[in-house]
């Protein structure tokens, strides 16, 4: 079978983009003390924003489905919505470094989903998702009693920054060398059991579910070899097994604070959701229609700005999706990434693409607890991985071929 590996422009300009506005966030949050010159991490967030504009001008827009289309226009009408809020000169400042160095990239993750995948971008987003993997394990290893002694280090954030993204890497474990499929799973298994002592009952739910989608596409796929599916399998059980003893014989006070904190189960979060939903039934056009990326409700003693008594965030992803966009937009997305999820799982016959569909699910699952828009790889991974299961030639490709292709050597 000859597979079609798409190359153009626009896929070296959508890496030019992630790489630079996913490194500068990196940064920011790594190394906050030598704060980044705003002169510098601007122009490069400007120049990476007319890379990724450039390369989509040239996309077949009307090769994209209804629903496609819809959510896209709806993106740019909640996006130009925003420009009397950035043009306000009550703190239209701070509005627009929050727009230009955040908002805006989660918001163009989302036009991903029409990216024309070849192999080439692949490979570079593995090596991408290994890099950051990589600089978690340096970083955390001689921490680790530091990460999980402080409830306030922002180890989570760490976590979901650096490692996150790698979950497509845990999916296609089978492609990549011995060498590296141990790094692999020894980051996923550090950043859980850390997530576990810290009581971060939301990371544990991510990170613990990519471990079982990972063991689910790997009995799935009918491409590899089943000795290395079951070597992989036992090799995975066993560092896990491994790490929850020596972690749970050393911190076993920590150990029972997450389980404490899993039998509240969202408690700590009712209050807030309450106050949300009680705003948005007193305006109930709000709940299709959302209230545009700057949106507030009224948030009574949790408001995050006490003179206004307003709140622009919320714990969950889904409530989130409905203040900035409504139902109009979380609806959308859910229809476009039902069927996409559905051709990646049951229309392929590759560990890439069902690890996709599983990436989609497990945000899904993400979002109950937390799971709001970040600009990150975790994040963007959600998008690749609907373009690639909507990928006709790519869920046509054989494992052995993927292996070759784009095996992390």
């Amino acid at each position: 079978m000859k597979f079609q590996t798409v190359k153009s422009n626009l896929n070296k300009n959508i890496l030019i983009f992630l790489i630079v506005v996913l490194s500068i966030n990196m940064i920011n949050y790594l190394f906050f003390q030598l704060k980044i010159p705003p002169i510098i991490k601007y122009t490069a967030n400007a120049i990476a924003l007319l890379f990724y504009l450039k390369g989509f001008t040239k996309l077949q827009w009307k090769n994209n489905s209804f629903l496609v289309n819809i959510l896209f226009i709806w993106l740019i009408y909640l996006l130009m919505k925003s420009i009397p809020d950035l043009m306000d000169s009550n703190n239209n400042y701070l509005k627009f470094k929050q727009f230009f160095s955040s908002i805006l990239s989660t918001y163009l993750f989302v036009f991903l989903i029409i990216l024309k995948i070849d192999l080439q971008f692949i490979k570079t987003v593995f090596k991408l998702a290994y890099m950051f993997l990589l600089l978690y394990v340096i970083i955390t290893l001689p921490l680790f009693l530091y990460f999980s002694k402080n409830q306030e280090n922002g180890a989570e954030l760490f976590g979901s920054l650096l490692v996150g993204g790698a979950v497509i890497l845990l999916m296609t474990i089978s492609y990549h060398s011995y060498k590296n499929q141990f790094l692999i799973l020894f980051a996923f298994v550090l950043v859980l059991i850390i997530n576990i002592v810290l009581a971060r009952r939301n990371q544990v739910l991510f990170f613990s579910s990519a471990l079982f989608f990972a063991y689910l596409t790997s009995f799935l796929s009918k491409g590899m070899n089943i000795q290395k599916k079951i070597g992989n399998l036992f090799l995975l059980i066993l560092i896990t097994s491994g790490f929850i003893a020596i972690v749970s014989f050393s911190f076993s006070n920590p150990f029972n604070f997450f389980l404490e904190r899993v039998g509240t189960g969202m408690e700590s979060r009712i209050d807030i959701i309450e106050l949300f939903t009680d705003d948005f039934n007193s305006h109930p056009t709000d709940w299709y229609l959302g209230r545009g990326v700057f949106g507030e409700f009224s948030g009574g003693e949790l408001a995050s700005d006490l003179d206004t008594g307003l709140r622009d965030g919320i714990e969950n992803g889904y409530y989130f999706a409905i203040l900035k966009g409504g139902w109009i937009y979380l609806g959308l997305l859910i229809l476009i990434s039902l069927s996409a999820i559905y051709k990646g799982l049951f229309k392929s016959g590759n560990l890439l693409v069902k690890g996709m569909a599983s990436i989609i699910l497990i945000y899904f699952i993400d979002m109950i607890g937390f799971g709001i828009p970040e600009v990150s790889l975790k994040y963007a991974m959600v998008f690749i991985s609907i373009a690639g299961c909507n990928s006709k030639w790519l869920r046509e490709c054989s494992d052995e071929f993927l292996m070759k292709e784009i095996g992390l050597k």
